[in-house]
């Protein structure tokens, strides 16, 4: 497939109501650009618990809430890229466990982190700072 590039913005409320909307257009991307239906649901998934992540601990407490979303695919790899500029969290800090481990210690919180790393090949995060002014985090799969 050639290389596309789809990029759209959202201002919104983190309030929930439009979760479906946004991991529907994801899976549709995801099929458009060559995943079958399993992968397409599994990247829509685990893009869904990052913007639910975002809306629940990012934006909670920031005036502005907005969210941007950048699809690309390139070099086979379709690519999710979130802009926000919330509070800063690294997903990637979020200890590598096994998502039973979580349920065995009855921890809150975690299963969303732990499904993005399972689902996609890399995740990024660039924190916002003076040169950045809005948190990014980037999620990538290899189309196999």
């Amino acid at each position: 497939m050639k290389n596309k590039t789809l990029e759209f913005e959202i201002h919104l409320d983190p309030n929930f109501n439009f979760l479906n909307t946004y991991r529907n257009l994801v899976f549709e991307k995801a099929k458009q650009f060559g995943f079958d239906e399993i992968q397409a649901f599994h990247i829509s998934i685990a893009f869904e618990e990052a913007i639910t992540n975002i809306f629940k601990h990012s934006l909670k407490d920031t005036q502005t809430k907005i969210l941007k979303i950048n699809i690309t695919f390139e070099d086979n790899s379709f690519s999710i890229t979130i802009s926000d500029d919330g509070k800063s969290f690294d997903p990637n800090t979020f200890p590598n466990t096994e998502i039973i481990d979580l349920l065995k210690n009855k921890q809150k919180g975690g299963m969303g982190i732990l499904l993005m790393k399972k689902i996609f090949d890399k995740i990024e995060y660039t924190p916002k700072s003076n040169q950045c002014p809005q948190n990014k985090l980037v999620l990538k799969k290899s189309l196999i």
